[in-house]
């Protein structure tokens, strides 16, 4: 799920990069749905669980919801790769107002992993830095160089 804190920077550079990586981790484990005006706490064991739903379309930092799901959709395909088959932004009604969710599918796995381009460096955005956003249970893993190096050596023998 995406903390609130995150929403309102989607604007920003930074925020944007986040946004993606929470998309990528889903792509890159079996999918799953990130609930966006949701922020969660952690339970007994570390399980996270929904904590508040915020209504986004009472936000002010949101003048448009639908032109804030537009935006959500361009992170996606802009900070993304390759493109994630079937990511659905949509919003859901509940008593508090509007919220958005992506659904993210399973992917296939030749189609793995799934790269987010740019990285938020020393509170510099920098669009030459690239990740691969994993999940870990309920939490985010970032892959190490080694990991990465070892997908690039299999694909490259691949080729070969």
């Amino acid at each position: 799920m995406v903390r609130r804190q995150t929403i309102c920077r989607i604007k920003f550079p930074a925020g944007k990069i986040e946004f993606a990586k929470d998309v990528a981790q889903f792509a890159n484990a079996s999918g799953g749905i990130l609930v966006v005006g949701a922020t969660n706490k952690k339970k007994p064991g570390g399980v996270e669980v929904l904590d508040k739903l915020h209504a986004l379309d009472k936000d002010p930092g949101i003048t448009s919801l639908p032109a804030f799901m537009q935006s959500a959709r361009d992170t996606i395909d802009a900070h993304t790769y390759p493109h994630i088959e079937g990511v659905e932004v949509s919003s859901s009604t509940t008593r508090k107002g509007e919220v958005m969710y992506v659904y993210v599918p399973s992917q296939l796995p030749k189609r793995k992993p799934f790269i987010v381009s740019g990285e938020n460096v020393g509170g510099v955005y920098r669009n030459t830095f690239f990740s691969i956003p994993q999940r870990r249970r309920d939490g985010n893993l970032s892959t190490s160089p080694k990991e990465i190096h070892h997908l690039l050596a299999g694909k490259m023998r691949n080729l070969g």
